[in-house]
């Protein structure tokens, strides 16, 4: 198995933002030629995400709270598979798991540990601090099994001599470069909308000022270090489904968070996927079984969606004609019957959820949740315990039977619909759940499509 050079790059706590400094770094080896494939250490999705802009490839997912130890090496390596250097981002937790590979595999508040991710893959580690704190003075704690340093927000390079002197003394690992404060540049990125991207010429003035102190070749040295342990997982070697199945793929400018896994996976076992835009086509694609709305920002283009009628009309003449449809999250609010948005606006979406969905202007953090089906769906039957995090970006009012599919009353209504639609407003990662995603090859008569 080829060895795969590799980075942990984490924070010390939440409140700490690595996004500027991972933007920064990405840049840098790009320039070098490097082809990096980001990885996130919990199976949600970020509010500004720059794998695209930066690399060409969606982020990727590990966590230790939805899979196992194997599984985890086997999406690592199946997703890292064509990179120069996979860097995995998270937060250093301080809690302490019980040993063995499958140690952070269980109930947490929190979900998946990054540590525990570490550990899985034998990951040399980076912490990212921040000059404006030890300006205040040095008490952070150096975290175990740590290679190296990067500071950002230093005002000068006059600090950055003294902040490496002084970490290298006490820490005893490298600093590998400083990103300065910038402060054009943080006031952009404030200013991002949420679900938006950073800009090339953004990342490009990241990208320039860490370069400037970068010891590349210390860099490298730790990221290539290690070998990769292996595992035993074999979840993309399972059985072709005998069930043809096609999948719609709802990808535009409002719908672009889906797990790559799930994708590829839906793929190797002989699914047919097919991408349509809800803003710009108007109709499905032909021979469409089931359609797969995943998370988005629809209140930025409401006014597109609810005119595109020929679309919401392919819509209802699927479901009536026995096609299935998954939407998650923003996906949710396109099919209910009206979106309201932040300035006050009601806007008819696809109607196939009797619903109203209200953007929240301050959603929380998405958090970790385990539910319980209390009924039959088409993605699960009753008694099914799922594992995601829950997205709190929109609100649900009922307009007329809103049928919830939770046992767990506090959850009821994350996870909505009827027997051939199912609407969650909790992430599900079917490459950490396979039990689920063959529910999609299910070739139940009351689930397939009538020609």
């Amino acid at each position: 198995m080829p060895n795969i050079p590799r980075l942990a790059v984490g924070a010390l706590d939440e409140t700490t933002d690595t996004q500027p400094m991972l933007w920064a770094l990405t840049e840098v080896l790009g320039r070098l030629g490097l082809n990096v494939q980001m990885f996130s250490s919990q199976a949600k999705f970020e509010a500004h995400d720059g794998s695209v802009v930066l690399t060409g490839q969606r982020r990727r997912h590990l966590d230790s709270w939805l899979m196992t130890a194997d599984v985890g090496r086997e999406l690592f390596q199946h997703g890292a598979r064509t990179a120069d250097l996979a860097i995995i981002e998270g937060v250093y937790d301080k809690r302490v798991d019980a040993s063995g590979d499958d140690a952070g595999r269980r109930d947490h508040p929190q979900g998946g540990s990054f540590n525990t991710v570490c550990d899985w893959l034998d990951v040399p580690r980076l912490a990212v601090l921040d000059a404006g704190r030890l300006r205040h003075g040095f008490g952070a704690e150096r975290p175990a099994d740590l290679d190296g340093v990067l500071i950002d927000n230093v005002r000068d390079n006059a600090e950055a001599c003294r902040l490496q002197t002084t970490i290298e003394a006490l820490w005893g690992v490298p600093v590998l470069s400083t990103l300065q404060v910038l402060p054009n540049v943080r006031a952009v990125i404030s200013g991002l909308r949420r679900g938006c991207a950073p800009s090339r010429e953004l990342c490009r003035a990241l990208g320039e000022s860490l370069a400037t102190r970068m010891r590349m070749e210390k860099l490298w040295n730790i990221a290539s270090s290690r070998p990769l342990p292996c595992g035993q997982s074999r979840i993309f070697q399972d059985r072709v489904s005998d069930y043809p199945l096609n999948v719609a793929v709802a990808v535009d400018d409002v719908f672009q968070c889906y797990f790559p896994d799930t994708l590829d996976l839906l793929e190797a076992r002989g699914a047919t996927l097919c991408d349509f835009s809800p803003l710009r086509d108007d109709r499905l694609p032909r021979d469409t079984d089931v359609v797969y709305f995943g998370c988005g920002h629809p209140e930025y283009h409401a006014a597109t969606l609810a005119g595109n009628h020929c679309m919401k009309q392919s819509l209802w003449t699927h479901v009536r004609a026995g096609g299935r449809i998954l939407a998650e999250c923003g996906g949710v609010a396109y099919l209910c019957e009206q979106l309201e948005t932040e300035d006050g606006r009601h806007l008819p979406m696809a109607g196939l959820l009797p619903a109203a969905a209200r953007v929240n202007a301050n959603p929380s953090a998405c958090r970790a949740v385990e539910v319980t089906l209390d009924d039959d769906t088409w993605l699960g039957e009753a008694g099914t315990r799922l594992r995601g995090y829950r997205n709190d970006g929109y609100t649900l009012e009922p307009t007329g039977l809103l049928r919830g599919h939770i046992l767990e009353a506090d959850h009821r209504f994350d996870l909505v619909g009827d027997n051939r639609v199912v609407a969650s407003r909790i992430h599900l990662d079917f490459a950490a759940q396979t039990g689920l995603l063959d529910r999609f090859f299910d070739p139940l008569p009351q689930y397939s499509v009538v020609s």
